[in-house]
């Protein structure tokens, strides 16, 4: 039976101490994510993205073929943010990645904090642990499993 996760997917959360460089570790389940090149930016609310490269590049092709009454658009207002806030996205020998300033201070980082390191398919979001327990905190199992009853709702025809 083939597996419902594709290989080209990331799954899990681990909690990595960002050091006084803007450092953190990137767990070994996760590195192959890099190998291709990735790109870091804002997500809301306040915590960092990661996409590939390959990922990147579909999310936004087209985005330079806007008009100016496209610019004018204030609904593509978050679309301007997520291209004018990126940043190339590598490991270094140690398979850690640097996060610049800008970014770091996005997401309310502070040096020593625990960064929640969370995969989600085919992006990789990095989040202060206490902002990751905040926006969290609340959502209750009713929530959660109804929130994945409505992303992966069972065709009627399986469900009887």
């Amino acid at each position: 039976m083939a597996s419902a996760v594709s290989e080209n997917a990331a799954w899990g959360r681990f909690e990595y101490s960002l050091d006084d460089k803007n450092r953190v570790m990137i767990p070994p389940r996760l590195r192959w994510f890099f190998e291709d090149g990735a790109v870091m930016t804002i997500g809301a609310p306040n915590h960092i993205r990661i996409y590939r490269r390959e990922s990147w590049e579909k999310l936004t092709r087209g985005f330079d073929e806007f008009g100016l009454a496209s610019e004018m658009n204030h609904h593509l207002e978050l679309v301007m943010q997520l291209l004018g806030n990126c940043e190339s996205a590598t490991l270094d020998r140690e398979n850690r990645l640097t996060i610049p300033r800008f970014l770091k201070s996005f997401a309310g980082l502070l040096d020593g904090d625990f960064v929640c390191v969370v995969a989600l398919g085919h992006r990789i979001e990095l989040w202060s642990r206490a902002r990751w327990d905040q926006q969290y905190a609340a959502v209750s199992a009713e929530q959660a499993a109804a929130a994945y009853l409505e992303a992966y709702s069972v065709p009627s025809a399986i469900a009887g």
